[in-house]
């Protein structure tokens, strides 16, 4: 009976392993001087028209057109304008975004949750993020309000 459990359980993992390493994985793919991404076959699946990206963090990509950042998805459509100083990975899902030295956040949808009103900030854990107001830090939650001034 062990043996047969064992044996079913080894059948499921692998057949995981093998469906989850098939997943869309998209490398990051230079033409002349602009970047894309292709497939592990190399079939090109977002053409290149970027001046650099970052490689995928789960279901997005930052890229870059001149000195502008933005966030695209799997397919290639921007998630959020092509405009930022700075994007960061998301976190409890908002990213920290900068813009002539203010700090906001945006939801995976791309849309400015929290408006760039900071001096600084950090990423979001336990439902709170640090940011910084002039010269002093406090906390926010995820709508943007002040819980620890």
């Amino acid at each position: 009976m062990k043996k047969k459990i064992f044996f079913i359980v080894f059948i499921g993992w692998t057949a995981f392993s093998l469906i989850y390493s098939q997943s869309i994985s998209l490398i990051p793919y230079r033409k002349n001087n602009l970047w894309g991404f292709c497939n592990k076959n190399k079939k090109i699946i977002i053409n290149p028209k970027f001046d650099s990206v970052n490689t995928f963090s789960g279901e997005f990509a930052r890229v870059i057109i001149n000195h502008k950042t933005g966030m695209i998805n799997l397919r290639g459509k921007e998630i959020c304008k092509i405009k930022y100083d700075g994007i960061y990975d998301f976190s409890e899902g908002l990213a920290r975004v900068s813009l002539e030295g203010k700090i906001g956040y945006i939801n995976r949808n791309g849309k400015e949750v929290i408006p760039l009103i900071f001096t600084d900030g950090y990423s979001f854990s336990e439902g709170l993020a640090a940011i910084q107001l002039g010269d002093k830090w406090g906390f926010i939650d995820k709508n943007g309000k002040i819980i620890i001034p």
